[in-house]
């Protein structure tokens, strides 16, 4: 298979598969995030286990838990206290890494929340 960065309209492709990272549905964004893992990302290369983490139903939480906002100097240095499996994205990886991270929890979050706010059937006088 040709590499993704010599095919004509790469740009748009890899727009394309930027976009369906915010898709609902875990599948789609899974592979979405492996046809991005091809362009080798320096800013999606050292986090992909963790984006792959988010999209699975059953890691969610726990990916989300030990997710620091904090800048990786920071967290270096809380690291260095209490090694405790927390992960922050880099500060040279951020500009790439953020945008990627927000499409993938808006998906989820969406997929989570619904029309019913995750209850099915329920009605506003059921939810008072």
């Amino acid at each position: 298979a040709p590499a993704p960065r010599s095919l004509p309209h790469e740009a748009a492709l890899r727009e394309a598969y930027e976009a369906l990272l915010s898709r609902p549905k875990g599948e789609v964004a899974a592979l979405a995030l492996k046809c991005l893992g091809t362009y080798k990302l320096l800013h999606l290369r050292p986090y992909a286990k963790r984006f792959a983490a988010l999209l699975d139903d059953l890691t969610l939480r726990e990916t989300l838990a030990k997710f620091r906002v904090s800048t990786e100097a920071e967290a270096r240095v809380e690291a260095a206290a209490a090694d405790d499996g927390l992960w922050a994205v880099d500060d040279g990886h951020r500009a790439g890494a953020a945008p990627l991270l927000i499409r993938t929890l808006y998906g989820r979050l969406r997929a989570k929340s619904g029309a019913a706010g995750g209850r099915r059937g329920a009605t506003p006088a059921a939810r008072r």
